[in-house]
């Protein structure tokens, strides 16, 4: 039977999509138990891209845990979006991908600012340091621009494994990424083919990959 923990992490896949259902599931939730029936089934519509059947072998309480975990994750994606300027469905798949590397949405999301402004610094003919960074993994700051954000993490992660010295690798890493690259190591390690794959796993529970 699936635990609160293992939902939470499934719902957090499509949280920007589901936010909205969430808190009015919520505020039913909060009406009493006797509302309880209509909560659960509008939670499990909101669910329906996720497979949400699992919601059946939890509690009263436990369905109204997970309803309230998934609302407040919710308005956490929003703040950081507010403060970052990533949008909602960058954040949640890269918290997705911290969730499965090991590492941390904040230092992902420092990362992603990071090399976002190196992009636009470059491609507006600034940043000698990024741009000779990006030039050392055979990239084009314009081209990256128009890519999404699981081709500009695949094309670097496979631009620095072409790198053989490992400290010009994390050198370079770190020009782009900032302090925090080494939290994008572990997904970065694994070069494009494990990106990709960690980005069709993230779609297949329902989540949006956006610029």
């Amino acid at each position: 039977m699936a635990t609160l923990g293992s939902l939470v992490l499934e719902l957090s896949a499509n949280v920007g999509r589901l936010q909205t259902d969430m808190q009015k599931a919520v505020g039913i939730v909060d009406r009493g138990a006797a509302g309880m029936k209509r909560a659960a089934s509008l939670a499990s519509s909101a669910l329906a891209g996720l497979g949400a059947g699992l919601l059946g072998g939890l509690s009263v309480g436990a369905l109204s845990s997970v309803i309230k975990s998934t609302a407040d994750y919710g308005d956490r994606l929003n703040d950081l979006s507010k403060s970052t300027g990533a949008t909602v469905e960058q954040l949640s798949f890269l918290d997705f991908a911290a969730k499965k590397s090991g590492s941390s949405l904040e230092g992902l999301t420092s990362g992603i600012a990071r090399m976002q402004k190196n992009l636009i610094e470059v491609s507006q003919g600034g940043g000698k340091q990024a741009a000779a960074a990006f030039n050392a993994l055979g990239l084009s700051a314009s081209t990256l621009t128009r890519t999404d954000l699981v081709g500009q993490l695949s094309a670097i992660a496979d631009g620095l494994a072409k790198i053989q010295n490992p400290t010009q690798r994390a050198a370079t890493a770190q020009v782009l990424l900032g302090k925090s690259y080494r939290d994008f190591l572990p997904l970065l390690s694994e070069g494009s083919a494990g990106v990709k794959e960690l980005a069709t796993r993230f779609v297949e529970l329902g989540g949006v990959v956006t610029k």
